[in-house]
Formats: C-alpha cells, structure tokens, sequence
C-alpha cells in the first residue's frame, strides 16, 4: 500500500508540474514556459526596476490563472502603458483585484494611486493593508499621505516606522520627518531623526542638516554652539560637501 501511495503522489506531482507548464506564440515562435515560475522572476525583476514580462504570458496567468503577482504586474502594465495602451481604469481594476488577494505591492501601489486620485479613505485603508503584509514602502507612504492630510502625529508615527523598519523608503522618510519637524520647532527631535540619516545612510541631505543646526545652534539648541558641536558640525558639512552637496559647499565657503 505505501508504494502505492508513492506512486499516486508522484503522478500527482507530476501532473502539477505540467498543469503549470504552458506553450505560447510570441513574435511568430512557440515558447513553452513554467508559468507560476516565470511569473515569481517578473515580479523579482520588477522590484528591482527591471521589467521583462512577455505579454501573452501576464495576460494568461492574470486572466486564466488568476495569480495575484500576474494581477500586480498586469495593473502596473495598463497604469504606466507598459506592452499596451495606458488605461487608468483597468490598471487599478487588476490592482485591486491583486490586492484583494493579499499581494502586497499590489496594496500599496493601488493606495498611492487612490491618494495621488484624491481618494483619501481608500488609500488609506489599502496602505494600511500594504503595512500589515509588509510591502517595501507602505510605512513611507502611510506618512506621506498623513503629512497631506495634516495628521502630524499619524504621519510621524509611520515615517518613524519606515526609517526604523523600512523595508525601504528610510531616507526618502528621513527628509519629510526633518520637515515636519522643523515645523513644529522641534529642532532637538530633528538632530535625532538627521543624525540617523547621516551615519546611517551617508545621506548629504541629513549629513548638511545636521551639520548646519550643531554648527551654528548647537546640540541644546540655544544659539550657543560649544566648540565640540562647530566642530562636529563642520565635519558633517564637510562629508556633504564632499559628496557634492551644493548646499554644503557654499555654507563651507562661508565658514572657512
């Protein structure tokens, strides 16, 4: 009886390896193609600002097999008229249908469409989707879309969640906390948030920022810089302006 077990399990296998297995005609050739497979290395690719999906094969593990990385990358295709003409409506159709599936990067995109469409509710109620799967920059946009909603502490909140967690987006969250805060007056906060920036990321923008506030108001913040924060200061400026920054480079010729 076991090797009767044996046997049915890898017909089984077997037949599931096939039933992934499909032929297509693309540019006048048959190519035959592991589709679930195929489909995991278009989205890889896709995540890394590669695209090179062929067209027959999305269409068919979207449509006919309905596989939620296939539903993603088809949104994304018709949302930025990839292989196929732009169609807003279609693409966030395929998004939705995505995320619905729980496809995190589909999440996310289809939020940051609702926001950029002036649909605040459902674009918040996707990004926080996105955030629970764990899509790579649902926690930068949950701020962004709070920082323009003026919900300062919401927005805070999640740019504070990106820069510690990321997966990605930290820097790009390094920047807009530093605005926010400087805002409110919160300058003593924002030498935490730029200092993250700085040594954690060799960021100019934080390094120049950050070089400016301890250099010319010092780390309490009271406009009176010791001799230990000009000097911390300067070499933050100095690393910017290394890299280029023209920021740090005309505030180094000015304090030379």
């Amino acid at each position: 009886m076991k090797h009767l077990i044996i046997t049915l399990l890898a017909f089984v296998s077997v037949t599931a390896s096939l039933a992934q297995t499909h032929t297509f005609t693309f540019e006048g050739r048959s190519i035959t193609v592991n589709v679930s497979s195929t489909i995991d290395t278009y989205y890889n690719e896709s995540l890394n600002g590669s695209w090179s999906c062929i067209p027959v094969v999305l269409e068919y593990a979207a449509e006919k097999l309905n596989l939620s990385k296939a539903q993603y990358l088809y949104g994304m295709s018709y949302m930025q008229g990839i292989d196929r003409d732009r169609d807003l409506d279609k693409g966030m159709m395929w998004l939705k249908k995505a995320a619905d599936q729980g496809e995190k990067e589909a999440a996310n995109e289809l939020g940051t469409y609702y926001e950029d469409f002036g649909q605040y509710q459902a674009a918040e109620t996707y990004l926080l989707k996105a955030s629970h799967l764990g899509a790579n920059y649902a926690y930068y946009n949950l701020g962004h879309l709070y920082m323009s909603l003026d919900k300062c502490e919401l927005a805070e909140k999640y740019f504070n969640l990106a820069i510690d967690y990321g997966p990605m987006g930290q820097i790009d969250s390094i920047h807009n906390l530093n605005v926010l805060l400087a805002r409110q007056m919160r300058i003593k906060d924002s030498i935490v948030v730029l200092r993250k920036g700085a040594e954690n990321y060799n960021d100019p923008y934080s390094q120049v920022y950050l070089g400016q506030i301890l250099y010319f108001f010092g780390s309490n913040c009271d406009n009176r810089p010791s001799q230990k924060d000009k000097e911390e200061g300067k070499k933050w400026i100095e690393k910017a302006a290394a890299s280029g920054d023209s920021r740090a480079i005309q505030i180094l010729s000015e304090i030379k």
